[in-house]
């Protein structure tokens, strides 16, 4: 394994214990529904961007910061979100500013303030697009 493969696992198991990721199996067993409705739920979800999963191995899996488990629905703080990173950021890519320390945040990360203050996640989002500015 090169160095660069290494730190790519590394960097995706730190991504992956930061918050709680489920399978489609995991989230039909959650909202008492078979496996393939759930399925066919997240293939839509993504289509509409409304949802996004990585892949590990051969098995996807679903933040659960950015569903509404109690009807185990996409949560609607997370699309605006999703939108302004369309065809910018790749599912890991999201994962990764999701899960990272954000100055605009005051340090805190996406994910855990996406419930609480998901405004001001959105506007993290579009100073992220931004980029730094130097005057």
């Amino acid at each position: 394994m090169s160095i660069e493969s290494n730190m790519l696992e590394i960097s995706q198991q730190k991504v992956l214990a930061s918050a709680e990721w489920l399978s489609a199996v995991q989230l039909a067993k959650r909202a008492r529904v078979n496996t393939i409705c759930m399925q066919n739920n997240l293939t839509e979800w993504k289509c509409n961007n409304e949802i996004f999963g990585v892949l590990i191995e051969t098995i996807e899996l679903f933040p659960v910061y950015a569903l509404d488990m109690k009807n185990v629905n996409p949560s609607p703080n997370i699309a605006p979100i999703l939108a302004l990173f369309l065809n910018r950021k790749d599912s890991w890519g999201m994962a990764y500013w999701f899960a990272g320390a954000n100055g605009f945040l005051g340090g805190e990360r996406p994910q855990n303030i996406l419930r609480v203050d998901p405004c001001r996640v959105l506007l993290a989002a579009k100073d992220e697009l931004l980029g730094v500015t130097h005057g």
